[in-house]
């Protein structure tokens, strides 16, 4: 293994590296505590709970064990939120456009591991506007994929 490391012992410095590093919102994080209140945390893997999931070196956001379900939340601007950028929208270095691709070849490689069946994108500004309507739609897709795999909602 990379640098004399066994698997289960790369893995721990991963999580402990990615867990050093802010690199996630406190909005997603209130997201996502507020989902665990409604599931239980059973299975459940985010930033500030426990560590981000990595699936072909990428690390996502939300994944649930159970459903196989991962949830990308998308701040508007370092996403670059198409209802609110133009393609031509220059900043930190990119375009909106190259951004948006970026983004895309990220979304399909998460979503051609075999551990993952569904990737769910939440844009901040969606969340921001109506929280108890995301939250709901999250918990109805997570408790329907539980429910397909024979894992029942708490």
């Amino acid at each position: 293994m990379a640098r004399g490391f066994s698997k289960k012992e790369a893995e721990i410095k991963a999580h402990e590296y990615w867990n050093s590093k802010d690199t996630y919102s406190n909005i997603s994080q209130e997201c996502f505590s507020m989902v665990v209140n409604c599931l239980g945390d059973d299975g459940l893997y985010f930033k500030t709970r426990n560590y981000e999931k990595q699936f072909y070196g990428k690390c996502v956001d939300f994944y649930d064990t159970h459903s196989k379900v991962v949830i990308e939340f998308l701040g508007d601007f370092y996403h670059r939120n198409p209802l609110v950028y133009e393609p031509s929208f220059y900043s930190l270095g990119k375009y909106s456009f190259d951004v948006w691709q970026e983004e895309r070849n990220r979304i399909d490689l998460i979503e051609s591991h075999p551990d993952v069946k569904q990737v769910f994108l939440l844009w901040e500004s969606e969340f921001r506007l109506n929280s108890e309507k995301c939250i709901n739609n999250i918990v109805e897709l997570l408790s329907e994929e539980r429910s397909k795999c024979g894992k029942k909602k708490r």
